[in-house]
C-alpha cells in the first residue's frame, strides 16, 4: 500500500485468523498455504509502517490445539516480527473456557513472546498516551482508568451492524460503542462480516475473517484497517486468489438448505401417520435423498 504522509497509522486492526491444516469444503486451494501467504503480506505491511502493533481480536486458531506441531511451526516461521496484541476467542480455548488457556496453541505464542495477551497484560503504544486492554471470549470489558482519552479495547464478542434476527439487541455494535464510552477504539472479533461504526471520533472496528471459510463468503473481501488516533480508519484489502471458492459448493449449500426446509415443512404439515415419532421420521425420509437422511438421523440419533 502506498504511504500517505498525512496519515500515520498507529495500529493495524485484523480479524479472526482461524489457523488450521484442513481446508474448508468450499475451497479448491491449499487453505493453510493461503493463510500463511497472508501473514507474510501482513508482516511486510507492519514493517512498512515502522513495526506498529497488529491487533488480533481472537480465534487465532480454528481449534485450541492449533492443528498440530507442524502447523504451529509453519505459522511461527511467517509470523509478523513486530508486536501482535491479541485476546483468545472461543476457538482458541478448550471447552470455550479461559481458565484452560494454559493448554492452548494460543498460549504457546504468548509464552514464546510472539503475542501479547492484552486480556492479561495491557500494552502501551509508542505515543505514551494510548493503552490497549482486552477481554477474552466470555469476559466483560475491564473498567478503563479515570482518564477519558487514550483507551483501546480488544474484545472477542459477537457484535453486528445488522441484527441476525428481528428484535435482537444484544450485540448491536452502535449500542455496544455507546455503552463503553471510556474507550476511543473497540476492536471486536467473532463475527466474520466486515463493518465499522463510529460515535464522533470514537470507533468500533470489526475487520471480519481473514480467510474465506464458507461458500457463503464467496464475495467476502478479507481486509485489515489502519488506525490513527482522531481520524477515521482506512481499509486495506488482502491480495486474494480468484476462483478458489467453489460456486458449485455455493449452489449445493443453497439446494441442501432448501431441501431441509421443505422436509421440515412436511413434518409440520402432519402428513405422517405412524404412531411413534421415530416411525414418522422414517416415513418422511423415504421421500428424501441420502444427504438429508444422513443429517436428520445424525441429529436425532435414529
Amino acid at each position: 500500500m502506498p504511504r500517505d504522509d498525512l496519515f500515520a497509522p498507529q495500529l493495524i486492526i485484523g480479524g479472526d485468523l482461524h489457523t488450521a491444516d484442513l481446508a474448508p469444503e468450499c475451497r479448491s486451494d491449499n487453505y493453510l498455504d493461503a493463510l500463511l501467504q497472508k501473514e507474510v503480506w501482513l508482516g511486510a505491511m507492519q514493517h512498512q509502517y515502522g513495526d506498529i502493533p497488529i491487533i488480533r481480536p481472537g480465534d487465532v486458531f480454528n481449534h485450541w490445539a492449533g492443528g498440530g506441531t507442524e502447523v504451529i511451526n509453519r505459522l511461527l516461521a511467517v509470523w509478523p516480527r513486530g508486536p501482535v496484541l491479541a485476546v483468545p476467542g472461543q476457538h482458541d480455548l478448550p471447552q470455550h473456557n479461559v481458565t484452560l488457556q494454559r493448554k492452548t496453541a494460543f498460549q504457546n505464542l504468548v509464552m514464546n513472546g510472539r503475542m501479547v495477551d492484552v486480556a492479561v497484560t495491557p500494552f502501551f503504544l509508542a505515543d505514551g498516551i494510548h493503552v490497549v486492554r482486552g477481554c477474552a471470549w466470555g469476559q466483560q470489558p475491564p473498567a478503563p482508568p479515570v482518564r477519558t482519552m487514550g483507551n483501546i479495547l480488544v474484545w472477542h464478542v459477537t457484535t453486528w451492524q445488522k441484527p441476525f434476527m428481528p428484535g435482537q439487541l444484544n450485540g448491536d455494535a452502535e449500542r455496544l460503542l455507546r455503552m463503553h464510552k471510556g474507550y476511543d477504539l473497540i476492536c471486536t472479533g467473532d463475527n466474520h462480516q466486515t463493518f465499522v461504526v463510529a460515535d464522533g471520533i470514537r470507533q468500533l472496528v470489526n475487520a471480519g475473517s481473514e480467510m474465506r471459510m464458507t461458500a457463503a463468503q464467496i464475495d467476502h473481501k478479507p481486509c485489515v484497517y489502519l488506525w490513527q488516533a482522531g481520524k477515521p480508519v482506512k481499509q486495506v484489502f488482502f491480495p486474494i486468489s480468484p476462483g478458489v471458492i467453489s460456486r458449485e459448493k455455493v449452489e449445493q449449500a443453497r439446494e441442501k438448505e432448501e431441501r431441509t426446509s421443505a422436509f421440515v415443512s412436511k413434518l409440520e404439515g402432519g402428513d405422517a401417520i405412524a404412531c411413534s415419532f421415530n416411525d414418522n421420521i422414517e416415513v418422511m425420509l423415504k421421500e428424501e435423498n441420502s444427504d438429508v437422511c444422513t443429517v436428520v438421523r445424525e441429529c436425532l440419533n435414529v
